[in-house]
């Protein structure tokens, strides 16, 4: 059993597994894409064009350093989603509960009033929300730890989803744009 906290720890952990035999690996949808070497160019949807929605419900200061940057840039038709801040106190399982499914709603009623080709989500709790349990196919990642879907019957936006402490401060800013983000920042 391993843990990973950044690209660089995923790509380490994919590196002993290749080596290995006989090792079966199982995780989450960036350990494998690092794992198997999933590439954006490999497996790249069309570019990410269109209105964009990002949803993010992560706390974590990577995901909020994220929003700052993308408040800052200038990428296209972008709404932007995010939970509150807590008021100092510790954020019970309730409280995330609450607040993901209010995020989800908001987002619903967005795309129900205009077309999004993109929809961002940051966030465990808050992609569960947000997707429910409709089918997804995933068509591979944008960047490691950032997979992207489509609704199995290929209609609605693209859907990009990304743990909230992974990437770097532009890693929203860079897809958005259509730039592969980084992995050296």
């Amino acid at each position: 059993m391993c843990d990973a906290t950044s690209d660089d720890d995923l790509a380490a952990i994919a590196a002993v597994w290749r080596r290995s035999d006989g090792i079966h690996l199982a995780g989450t949808a960036g350990a494998v894409a690092a794992a198997v070497g999933a590439t954006a160019a490999s497996n790249a949807p069309a570019p990410l064009t269109g209105d964009a929605l990002v949803v993010c419900g992560s706390l974590h200061a990577t995901a909020r350093s994220q929003l700052a940057a993308l408040d800052d840039a200038s990428v296209g038709a972008v709404t932007v989603l995010r939970s509150p801040h807590p008021d100092g106190h510790t954020v019970t399982d309730a409280d995330a509960a609450r607040v993901a499914a209010d995020l989800a709603t908001a987002a619903h009623d967005v795309m129900a009033t205009r077309s999004c080709g993109v929809l961002v989500i940051v966030g465990g709790d808050t992609a569960a929300a947000v997707l429910g349990d409709e089918p997804l196919v995933v068509g591979g990642t944008l960047a490691p730890g950032v997979p992207w879907s489509r609704r199995a019957d290929g209609s609605g936006p693209l859907i990009v989803t990304k743990a909230g402490g992974f990437g770097h401060r532009d890693t929203l800013v860079d897809l958005l744009a259509g730039r592969r983000p980084s992995e050296e920042r």
